[in-house]
């Protein structure tokens, strides 16, 4: 990722609520606020629709995020994830430290499936997502569970790409994403106090 890149992500979470990008933080939280209490309802229908009718009759949303959550809930009422038995679980921001940068994990959501539980990612952006950017986004997610004494298989996590629906979830971590991640807390290190 290109190095100004990198800053204006930094600073989009420096400072969250200053300025323009204050928007990001819960753009798409309608819609997956929708999908959490789609799976709690047993998998109702009524429960998306009436989601995409709430958007739309509330007054003071920008027309263009409401479009964007329906559109979300369209991607996931269309794709494979919508039959899947899930039952979300409570849920908390975790906390860990990874090479001297402090990381915060919230999943989009957890749930339990078959007597195991999930941990899902929603990629809710038009963007198709790199793969290698959903594998590494899991790595690093099992490497903050693991600090927090959660002890799940890598590949009970997900990241599901609704832009052109493909689940990604891998078996083990790689060696490499080692090295990636310590290379990319370096660059956050000596950026963050110039920001």
């Amino acid at each position: 990722m290109p190095p100004f890149q990198q800053e204006r992500i930094l600073i989009e979470q420096k400072y969250p609520k200053q300025g323009p990008t204050a928007f990001r933080i819960p753009y798409y939280r309608p819609a997956l606020m929708a999908i959490a209490h789609y799976y709690r309802a047993q998998r109702n229908p009524a429960v998306l629709q009436n989601a995409v009718m709430q958007m739309s009759t509330r007054s003071g949303g920008a027309q263009v995020r409401i479009t964007n959550n329906a559109r979300v809930i369209g991607a996931f009422k269309a794709s494979r994830e919508a039959s899947r038995a899930l039952r979300p679980t409570p849920s908390k921001t975790l906390h860990a430290s990874i090479y001297g940068v402090d990381v915060r994990l919230s999943p989009d959501l957890v749930a339990s499936i078959g007597g195991s539980t999930k941990i899902i990612f929603y990629n809710c952006r038009t963007t198709v997502l790199d793969p290698e950017m959903a594998r590494l986004t899991l790595e690093l997610s099992h490497h903050v569970l693991a600090q927090n004494g959660i002890s799940i298989p890598l590949s009970d996590l997900e990241y599901v790409d609704l832009a052109r629906y493909a689940v990604y979830s891998f078996g083990k971590s790689r060696k490499s994403s080692t090295g990636k991640i310590r290379a990319c807390s370096r660059v956050i290190k000596g950026l963050w106090p110039q920001i």
